[in-house]
């Protein structure tokens, strides 16, 4: 049988309680905004088929009229017309 708590018994004893002072709140971390690309922003350019044409006619003339490159001659021109920026 389990014993009872008699109104002799010791009563229990407590656990001591220990003032702890509060941490210190770490110091402010100053915020750094990021920094903004250093490249330059995109610009987007609108070729019409004229301008890319014209171009791509230059080229094929440039290069000595050559048969079966009007592709090739086609995206020059777009590349070039692109990096050049059409005035």
């Amino acid at each position: 049988m389990a014993k009872r708590a008699s109104a002799h018994s010791k009563p229990a004893m407590s656990t001591p309680t220990i003032a702890v002072p509060a941490p210190k709140p770490a110091p402010a971390t100053p915020t750094v905004a990021p920094k903004a690309p250093s490249a330059k922003p995109e610009v987007t350019i609108k070729l019409t088929h004229d301008q890319i044409a014209k171009q791509a006619y230059m080229i094929w003339l440039a290069k000595g009229k050559p048969e079966g490159k009007d592709r090739e001659n086609w995206l020059d021109a777009i590349s070039q017309l692109s990096t050049a920026g059409v005035k």
